[in-house]
């Protein structure tokens, strides 16, 4: 099924579309779409008429905009969602409020390795041409978490992504950590007091870090 990035509040499903979008009103602004497909199914989603031929994606799509994407493409296939797939919409959750879920090293964790593709491809996943390169990577990532939700992979704990596949991944992530490094090593240290915390605090602020991550 063809993968598509829209900006999804102007964005008019065409026939065939399936739009990444609860048809609810009252959930259209849930931080758990992956979970929301997962316990729903694709009945869950806005949807153009005919038989599904794409799945449209918001245009800046998280890990968890992604992973609904792929649970969808799942269900839509005929297959089922192993019950690990819990584990994984709960990890996506948790990235999506900006928290940094599990205990695996970055390089080789499932956000990482996601940010380390999102940031390769840019800002325009609405041109064909990009999304298309960004989507054809997101499938190796989901194929490793489905078949790891198949074994029943901790999503929290599991290193999934140290195979010579995701080399390209592990290399971005190492080089911005250096970058941010360096980023640290110019910034300032300030002792500071803010309001409703306490008496004393350690800031540091950097000026124009290059860090991506």
């Amino acid at each position: 099924m063809e993968l598509v990035f829209r900006d999804l509040r102007s964005h008019v499903p065409a026939p065939g579309d399936i739009v990444l979008r609860p048809v609810d009103a009252q959930q259209q602004d849930r931080r758990d779409l992956a979970a929301c497909v997962l316990g729903k199914g694709t009945e869950a989603l806005v949807r153009g008429p005919g038989e599904a031929l794409r799945l449209v994606v918001a245009a800046n799509p998280t890990l968890d905009d992604m992973l609904a994407a792929a649970f969808a493409e799942r269900l839509l296939a005929g297959g089922g969602l192993p019950a690990a797939a819990q584990g994984l919409a709960r990890y996506a959750a948790l990235q999506r409020e900006g928290l940094h879920p599990g205990e695996v090293p970055l390089a080789e964790s499932i956000e990482g390795v996601f940010l380390a593709q999102r940031n390769a491809h840019g800002e325009h996943l609405e041109d064909a041409l990009v999304g298309g390169k960004f989507a054809t990577d997101w499938r190796r990532t989901a194929q490793v978490l489905l078949a790891a939700a198949e074994r029943g992979a901790d999503a929290f704990k599991s290193a999934l992504f140290g195979g010579p596949e995701f080399a390209r991944e592990r290399a971005f992530l190492a080089k911005d950590r250096e970058v941010y490094r360096q980023d640290v090593l110019r910034g300032e240290r300030w002792i500071v007091r803010l309001p409703g915390g306490p008496p004393r605090a350690s800031a540091l602020i950097l000026r124009e870090p290059r860090a991506l991550l």
